[in-house]
C-alpha cells in the first residue's frame, strides 16, 4: 500500500483527538492526585498573607 495524500487526509484529524484525549487524561489524573488538606493550607496561608498586608499597609 502507498501512502498519498488521499490515504493519509485523516491522519491530522485523529492525532488531534488522540492528543485531546491525552491531555484530559493527565489533567483528570492530576486533579485526582492533589490532596484537598494541601489546598485548604494554602488557601489559609493566601488569606493569611493578605491580612498581613493590609495590617501593615494600614496600621
Amino acid at each position: 500500500m502507498t501512502l498519498n495524500r488521499q490515504s493519509i487526509k485523516w491522519l491530522p484529524k485523529i492525532s488531534l483527538v488522540i492528543g485531546v484525549v491525552l491531555l484530559t487524561v493527565l489533567v483528570l489524573v492530576k486533579t485526582a492526585n492533589s490532596s484537598p488538606e494541601m489546598d485548604m493550607l494554602n488557601s489559609l496561608e493566601r488569606v493569611n498573607n493578605v491580612q498581613e498586608f493590609l495590617k501593615d499597609l494600614l496600621f
